[in-house]
């Protein structure tokens, strides 16, 4: 696949119709950047992540034990850290949350708000890592 191929495989997966982050209700927002450099790849319209919050993402993806002290700052707002390991970090609060996922080149970042449920937030960003998994991602 060329580069070309692959953004927009990316964008569709993430953000197109049918089973991705946001046609299907499971997220409010999404973005996907890069897990070395904080690059990012796809971001949904008017969601503000920081390039200091990224690289502080992939820091946490690195060491996930420092997420429950300092907590996880996405487009200005701390979320507590719910879990955390290498390949996910899960974020509340109060009714609002983020989900994260990392592969081998990217990290999906996911915010949901007070009308979406939780569960299906992360289910939804597991299975779209594992997609990107399986082609290499």
């Amino acid at each position: 696949m060329n580069t070309w191929q692959v953004k927009r495989l990316i964008l569709l997966i993430t953000f197109g119709a049918g089973s991705s982050l946001i046609s299907n209700g499971a997220a409010t927002d999404a973005a996907l950047f890069d897990a070395e450099n904080g690059g990012v790849w796809a971001i949904s319209p008017g969601y503000m992540v920081h390039q200091g919050e990224l690289h502080d993402l992939i820091d946490l993806f690195r060491n996930p034990g420092s997420a429950s002290k300092q907590g996880i700052v996405v487009d200005g707002k701390n979320y507590m850290c719910i879990q955390a390991d290498d390949k996910f970090i899960y974020g509340r609060m109060n009714m609002t949350g983020i989900v994260c996922a990392k592969t081998d080149k990217l990290i999906i970042l996911a915010y949901y708000d007070e009308n979406k449920m939780p569960g299906e937030t992360a289910l939804a960003v597991e299975k779209t890592a594992d997609k990107f998994r399986e082609l290499g991602y």
